[in-house]
């Protein structure tokens, strides 16, 4: 998880009602040192190794996923604008592949157009691998 620009832990606490929050990088240091100090079972999304085999009978991964797969579908205001901004910037690559279409002799340069595109209105990274015939 990549923090949001702005969002703060104490901003995150107001707005979700939650007792503790951290960033990604920092939370399996934080598990391991909590589950050190405390009983009971230690409830993660992911199967985590390096958690399995400091407390193998104390870690479930699959509890809490029908309730966050259930959450997953309702979004915040900022989440819609980041699915249409990734909505309308998909939109440009498929409308200019398409227009070039002809010109290409591989999937390669299909694949790097849209990735020119993308990468041109600011998506780096890609959700999935192109997939290009």
């Amino acid at each position: 998880m990549f923090p949001r620009i702005g969002l703060t832990v104490p901003l995150l606490l107001d707005k979700y009602d939650i007792d503790g929050a951290r960033f990604a990088p920092s939370l399996a240091h934080f598990v391991k040192k909590w589950a050190s100090n405390h009983v009971g079972s230690i409830y993660v999304l992911h199967p985590n190794d390096a958690l399995s085999k400091s407390f193998p009978s104390r870690v479930d991964s699959e509890k809490l996923r029908p309730a966050m797969d259930e959450c997953r579908v309702i979004k915040d205001t900022h989440e819609i604008s980041l699915v249409k901004k990734a909505n309308h910037i998909s939109a440009l690559a498929h409308e200019k592949v398409l227009r070039k279409l002809l010109s290409f002799k591989n999937e390669a340069q299909v694949q790097a157009e849209i990735l020119d595109v993308c990468v041109a209105h600011g998506a780096k990274h890609q959700a999935y691998e192109i997939i290009a015939g």
